[in-house]
């Protein structure tokens, strides 16, 4: 009998069918799509809470890895990129932009390596360390990561603060909450007060003087997910309704001066168009920031169809090697951004009523030159907001290092 009609081949011949019955015509191209996805490098972030750059690389020399060298002043990003794509399998290297972030071989598992058992390193894409390096958070500062579960972003947060000053970090649900706690214990991060609690009832004055809030919400993950057509538009229109919402939230507390927004999503829905919508209603009171400055040769960023497009930055797997995201860096107005947004709102004011001699438009004018058209009032609270349970609050006892 020929090996083509045996019996083992005929049932996985009735099992292949079936598959491509149930997973329809696109299973070549999402097959297709998932390598694209595992052609990018495994990123390895170093846990400076735990030990140092040096001591991880000497532990990965005494495990035979090579360390490739470069000095990123004389090499330019294309020849990093090139170089992270030819790697053989037992090189390394530092990423170009994230000084705390390790570069290697795609699919390297490190699941039995001593300095992932020990929390010594952290498995963390280089697109999600981005909102925490492009934010300008420093040693003692009070910070709330509004998204936190599973942690990794928080103890990133954590590591760069060196374990001082304060962070609260919110998480609504019960076992991303438990997820979020073991992580940060495991990792030696003891400035973080963590909250089972939504973000957008988290009154104001529970965490007076904030000063930076990320806001991570949930999306439709487009920019990680291999099957990029199983979202549909109603619910990425339902999300882009919820990230409006916890953003503006973010914006309304009076203390902030800096609020970082982002998303593991390509939808300009969840993206630029939030983004617009909460400057929007904030423009008075916050600008973004240009975030293509601190990333030297960056190549991606928002979708110049949209005003707010050029000042945002975006990561593309096929060029920039590591999963699709998105981000926007929202930064207060100081007085003389609010003396120049109000003088260019007079002035255009001034040139719309200047053909027009009624009283009516001669008030509204003498109303602009006085200062009493043109700001919202600070710290608008979003609607429906509720004091928190205080029996449902979640306090970690370390207190942190002075």
């Amino acid at each position: 009998m020929p090996l083509g009609d045996c019996k083992p081949i005929a049932v996985l011949r009735k099992y292949e069918e079936k598959i491509m019955k149930v997973a329809g015509p696109n299973i070549e191209q999402q097959f297709s799509h998932n390598e694209k996805n595992d052609c990018c490098p495994r990123y390895v972030r170093v846990n400076t809470l735990k030990t140092s750059m040096d001591r991880v690389q000497a532990q990965l020399a005494s495990q035979g890895w090579m360390f490739l060298e470069y000095d990123p002043l004389q090499e330019t990003y294309d020849d990093f990129l090139n170089v992270i794509q030819n790697m053989d399998e037992s090189t390394y290297l530092r990423d170009y932009h994230v000084p705390e972030l390790l570069v290697f071989p795609p699919n390297t598992t490190f699941w039995d390596n001593i300095l992932y058992k020990k929390n010594a390193i952290i498995l963390q894409d280089k697109s999600s360390c981005l909102p925490v390096f492009l934010s300008s958070i420093q040693s003692g500062a009070k910070v709330i990561d509004a998204c936190a579960a599973p942690g990794s972003k928080t103890s990133y947060i954590a590591g760069i603060l060196n374990n001082t000053g304060h962070v609260l970090a919110t998480e609504m649900d019960s076992s991303r909450f438990e997820t979020l706690e073991k992580l940060l214990w495991q990792r030696g991060v003891t400035c973080v007060t963590t909250y089972k609690q939504n973000f957008m009832e988290l009154p104001h004055n529970k965490f007076p003087g904030v000063e930076y809030i990320f806001v991570d919400p949930t999306c439709s993950s487009s920019g990680v997910n291999v099957y990029k057509d199983e979202v549909s538009q109603q619910r990425i229109k339902s999300l882009a309704s919820f990230q409006v919402r916890i953003l503006l939230y973010a914006l309304s507390f009076p203390s902030v001066k800096e609020v970082i927004y982002s998303t593991c999503s390509v939808h300009a829905e969840e993206n630029e168009e939030v983004v617009e919508e909460a400057l929007n209603q904030y423009h008075d009171h916050f600008k973004l920031k240009n975030l293509g400055k601190k990333l030297r040769e960056w190549k991606h960023f928002g979708n110049t169809k949209y005003s707010c497009g050029k000042k945002c930055l975006r990561t593309n797997t096929e060029i920039d090697k590591c999963h699709g995201f998105f981000i926007a860096k929202f930064v207060r107005r100081n007085n003389k951004d609010c003396d120049k947004l109000h003088s260019d709102n007079c002035k255009g004011q001034k040139r719309k009523h200047s053909s027009c001699s009624n009283s009516q438009n001669k008030e509204e004018l003498e109303q602009c030159m006085d200062g009493k058209n043109g700001f919202i009032s600070e710290g608008n609270d979003a609607s429906g907001t509720e004091l928190i349970d205080h029996d449902n609050t979640h306090k970690r006892k370390r207190k942190s290092k002075k």
